[in-house]
C-alpha cells in the first residue's frame, strides 16, 4: 500500500509544553493524559497529576484560547467510600464527552481487582457527580459516543490485557 502525503492538518505547538508539573499547587512527578473541551468561552482541561507516591489525581485547568495562560483550578474529588474504594485506589486516562448539556468523564479506576471504567458527570466543571462503574474488571480507555446509534449511546473500550478495541 502506498501512502500519499496530504496537507498537514495537525501541527505540534511550538511553545510546548503548555502545562508542567511546576504549575500545580503541590509537588508531583508530572502531568499526563489530559482531555480538553470548549465550555462557554474557555477551554477546560481535566488533567492527571501523578504524585511521588505514584497515586494520581484529576485537576481542572482552563485557558481562554487553549494554547497558553492555563490556570490550574481545583482537584476533582472522587468517591472515598463503598465500591469505589474496594475496586480502585488509583485513577487515570480521563476522557470528556458532551451529551446534551452534561459533560461525562470516563476514566480508568485501578486497584487490587484489576482495572475498570468509572464515570463522573458535570455541567459546569465545578461540581461533579459520581455516576457508576461502566464496566466490570478488565477494561480501560473508554470513549463515549456523543450521539445515539440505533437509539442507544455507544462506547469504544479496550480490555486491559489485550490491545483490542471493543464496541
Amino acid at each position: 500500500m502506498k501512502i500519499i502525503p496530504r496537507k498537514q492538518i495537525v501541527k505540534r505547538y511550538k511553545n510546548n509544553p503548555i502545562i508542567t508539573n511546576n504549575m500545580l499547587p503541590f509537588s508531583c512527578r508530572g502531568v499526563y493524559n489530559s482531555s480538553t473541551v470548549k465550555h462557554d468561552d474557555r477551554y477546560i482541561m481535566v488533567l492527571r497529576a501523578e504524585g511521588y507516591n505514584l497515586k494520581d489525581s484529576f485537576w481542572i485547568a482552563e485557558s481562554k484560547n487553549g494554547y497558553d495562560d492555563w490556570k490550574i483550578g481545583d482537584m476533582i474529588h472522587l468517591p472515598e467510600t463503598g465500591d469505589y474504594l474496594k475496586y480502585g485506589d488509583n485513577q487515570y486516562d480521563p476522557r470528556i464527552t458532551k451529551i446534551g448539556d452534561i459533560y461525562y468523564i470516563t476514566f480508568c479506576v485501578h486497584g487490587a481487582y484489576d482495572a475498570r471504567m468509572g464515570l463522573i458527570s458535570t455541567r459546569d466543571f465545578k461540581y461533579f457527580t459520581w455516576e457508576h462503574f461502566l464496566t466490570g474488571s478488565g477494561y480501560r480507555n473508554t470513549d463515549l459516543f456523543p450521539e445515539k446509534i440505533n437509539g442507544l449511546y455507544g462506547a469504544l473500550e479496550r480490555p486491559n490485557t489485550t490491545g483490542d478495541i471493543w464496541f
